[in-house]
């Protein structure tokens, strides 16, 4: 499990693309950041949480956005045990319908 998802990733490179857009040092800056987020996606560990992600940019950006940190904090969270146990039940209620209603209806030919 990387520290860092490809979807928090790609939500963290957009908005340095724009926050360092038409600066001179703003190219310098892009770089040493998005070196760090790829060496924080190839690593191993425990994901990132919005202290660690802004700890990795704010240095480098001072003028980054917190809500873009919130968000890819937000996007990089393993899936709630709550919502993995819903998503199945439901599921597994629709199938069973499903069933139900192949069950309720005539098949027009014979199986043997």
């Amino acid at each position: 499990m990387s520290r860092l998802n490809s979807k928090a990733s790609n939500i963290l490179k957009q908005e340095i693309e724009l926050v360092t857009k038409g600066n001179s040092a703003g190219d310098v800056q892009r770089e040493i950041v998005l070196s760090r987020l790829e060496k924080l996606s190839s690593e191993e560990g425990e994901k990132l949480t919005a202290l660690d992600i802004s700890s990795n940019i704010l240095d480098i950006i001072p003028d980054f956005p917190e809500e873009i940190i919130k968000k890819a904090a937000k996007a990089n969270q393993k899936m709630n045990p709550a919502k993995k146990w819903g998503l199945g039940l439901g599921i597994v209620g629709l199938g069973i319908a499903g069933i139900r209603d192949l069950q309720s209806k005539e098949i027009p030919f014979k199986l043997k």
